[in-house]
């Protein structure tokens, strides 16, 4: 009984796989809603500036941010930091403000303890946040992130926890994942 209790089981539906619609109207052929008020000129496109701070290494910046999120995001730690790493060659200082996706992608291949560590000191110096209150959000995300290595029996229990909230209320879990969850709160 209690190895589905609470876990979303239906069952996924042909549009959950759809690939991403692409609009084909004509727009041409229809006339203007109405007049349309004139308006200021816009900035001016950017351009490749270095003394005004852009250059093509910003926006290659600005893409390994990206692919490191989505990294993040679909549970590839490794790939995180790979790119994570890329940006510090590129700026170390701009790799510096992303102390907590670098901590979430350590919790993700099994350097927790170093994960909540760095995130917990980036809440603490960045925003002047209680370190009582850095602790517990650090702990916050790594019940998302963390993956066994050196995870604490309370890692596994606040993990466990979130395994059960998120295939009640966000995501589809099998019954197997829901009874691996509640097999590691019981223990």
């Amino acid at each position: 009984m209690w190895s589905s209790v609470g876990c979303d089981v239906r069952p996924t539906h042909a549009e959950d796989k759809c690939p991403p619609c692409e609009c084909k109207c004509n727009c041409e052929d229809k006339p203007a809603a109405g007049p349309v008020q004139a308006t200021e000129p816009g900035p001016a496109p950017v351009q490749a500036d270095p003394q005004a701070g852009y250059t093509p290494q910003t926006a290659e910046i600005g893409e390994l941010v990206a692919s490191a999120t989505r990294k993040m995001n679909f549970d590839d730690g490794k790939g995180c930091l790979a790119d994570l790493d890329k940006i510090h060659a590129l700026d170390a200082k701009f790799d510096a403000r992303l102390a907590v996706t670098r901590g979430m992608c350590e919790m993700l291949v099994g350097r927790c303890q170093e994960g909540k560590q760095r995130i917990a000191r980036w809440y603490q110096e960045e925003t002047n946040m209680h370190p009582e209150r850095a602790t517990t959000t650090a702990e916050s995300l790594a019940s998302m992130r963390c993956r066994e290595g050196d995870s604490t029996d309370r890692d596994r229990l606040l993990r466990a926890y979130f395994d059960l909230s998120d295939g009640a209320y966000m995501n589809k879990k099998t019954v197997a994942n829901c009874k691996a969850a509640l097999d590691v709160a019981r223990a």
